[in-house]
């Protein structure tokens, strides 16, 4: 019997270019808010590190998310 882990892998090996992690993790170094609102931002980075299966401390994603806000809004969050 296959496990579940075993599946992902297989999965992993067959259906992920080798490359599409490495284009995540530069995504996520260069991921900002930009002109999106703060929910978009917010669930664009989530659904990023979820697809890099990265697991990061909740302090370590709140510094994350706030330091891409834009300024004013930065600001506001800082209060």
């Amino acid at each position: 019997m296959v496990s579940l882990d075993d599946l992902k892998l297989c999965m992993h090996s067959r259906f992920v270019p080798p490359h599409y992690r490495k284009e995540l993790l530069f995504k996520l170094q260069w991921l900002q808010q930009g002109t999106k609102s703060v929910d978009d931002y917010f669930k664009e980075l989530e659904t990023t590190l979820t697809k890099i299966d990265m697991h990061e401390s909740e302090e370590s994603k709140m510094a994350r998310f706030v330091s891409e806000l834009r300024r004013e809004i930065q600001d506001v969050v800082e209060l």
